[in-house]
C-alpha cells in the first residue's frame, strides 16, 4: 500500500488514549504530535501527583481516572471505553508518533480495508536509537491502532490488548518515518526501578508452569544474553549496546528468582518471621 492522501484539512475520527501515572517527562511532546490530527485525546491517569493531569489538560484532553494498579493493562479496557470514536490509537506516555502516520491513518480510514494495523517502534535506551540487539525496528511491530469493536481487552501484562477471530489485520512496511519513537530507559538504575515492579507483576502470570532448575534457568539467561549481544550483534552499540544485554539478563533473573520463591511458598513476611526466630534461639 502506497501513502498518497492528501494534506489533512480536518481532525481525523481517531481516538488517542493514553494511560498514565507520574508521565510528565514526555507527555507533552506525546500530546504534541497528536493534537492537531486526531479528534480526541483521552488520558486515563491513576491519580499523579506530578504535572501530567495539568499537562493533559492543556492539550484539551478528557482526563479519566482508574485506581492506582501498579501497570497500565487492567486500566487499558477502561480508558479504551471512554473513547467515543470507533478507530483507537493506543499510546503509552513516552510514545511519539511521527507526522508521516496521520496521512496513512486517514488513507487506512477512507479505504477501510483492514481493522488492525501493525507498524514498528525505534527504542531509546540510555540516548541510543536501539537498531540492533534484538530491538530491530523493522523487526518489532505492534498492534496499536485498531477498530474499537476489534479487539477485546484481557488486562494481562504486556498483552493486554487481543484481537478478534476472524478480523483483518494490516502491517504498515517499515519506514524510519513511519515508525513510532519510543523513549525507555535514562539509566541503569531506571531501567531495575522498572524491572523490579515489572517482575513482580509478570512472576504472578499462570505461565510458569515447567520446572525450574539451576542449569534450565542458567542456559536460558546466558543463551539469550549471547543471542543479543553477538548474534544480533548488540555489540554495534558500544557501551549501551553491552548495558541493556546485561540488564535483560538479570531482567530474567529477577523474574525466575520470584517465581521460585511463590513456587516454594516463600515471602518476605514469612522469612522475617523465621529470621526473628533464629535470633531468638541465638539470645537464649
Amino acid at each position: 500500500m502506497r501513502f498518497w492522501y492528501p494534506a489533512l484539512v480536518q481532525r481525523l475520527p481517531i481516538s488517542v488514549v493514553i494511560n498514565t501515572y507520574q508521565a510528565d517527562q514526555y507527555l507533552d511532546l506525546v500530546l504534541q504530535a497528536v493534537a492537531d490530527y486526531a479528534s480526541e485525546i483521552v488520558v486515563c491517569d491513576m491519580h499523579s501527583t506530578d504535572k501530567t493531569v495539568a499537562i493533559a489538560e492543556s492539550f484539551g484532553a478528557k482526563v479519566v481516572y482508574h485506581e492506582h494498579v501498579g501497570y497500565a493493562a487492567p486500566a487499558r479496557k477502561f480508558a479504551i471505553e471512554q473513547a467515543t470514536n470507533e478507530w483507537i490509537l493506543l499510546l503509552d506516555a513516552d510514545e511519539v508518533v511521527p507526522p508521516g502516520f496521520w496521512k496513512a491513518f486517514a488513507q487506512m480510514i477512507d479505504e477501510n480495508k483492514s481493522d488492525i494495523v501493525h507498524f514498528s517502534w525505534t527504542n531509546y535506551m540510555f540516548g541510543q536509537a536501539m537498531t540492533v540487539g534484538g530491538f530491530d525496528p523493522a523487526q518489532e511491530t505492534h498492534m496499536r491502532f485498531f477498530k474499537k469493536s476489534a479487539v477485546e481487552c484481557t488486562g494481562v501484562i504486556h498483552s493486554s490488548v487481543v484481537a478478534k477471530p476472524g478480523v483483518r489485520h494490516w502491517t504498515i512496511p517499515y519506514d524510519p518515518k513511519l515508525s513510532i519513537q519510543h523513549f525507555t530507559y535514562l539509566s541503569a538504575e531506571n531501567f531495575i526501578s522498572k524491572s523490579n515492579r515489572y517482575t513482580t507483576l509478570e512472576s504472578q502470570q499462570p505461565k510458569f508452569t515447567q520446572k525450574l532448575t539451576g542449569f534450565n534457568i542458567l542456559r536460558k539467561v546466558v543463551r539469550d544474553f549471547i543471542k543479543r549481544y553477538w548474534l544480533k550483534k548488540g555489540y554495534k552499540l558500544g557501551w549501551q549496546g553491552l548495558s541493556i544485554s546485561l540488564l535483560m539478563l538479570a531482567n530474567d533473573a529477577m523474574l525466575y528468582s520470584k517465581v521460585l520463591e511463590q513456587k516454594n511458598g516463600s515471602n518476605a513476611e514469612k522469612v522475617l518471621e523465621k529470621h526473628r526466630a533464629i535470633a531468638q534461639q541465638v539470645l537464649k
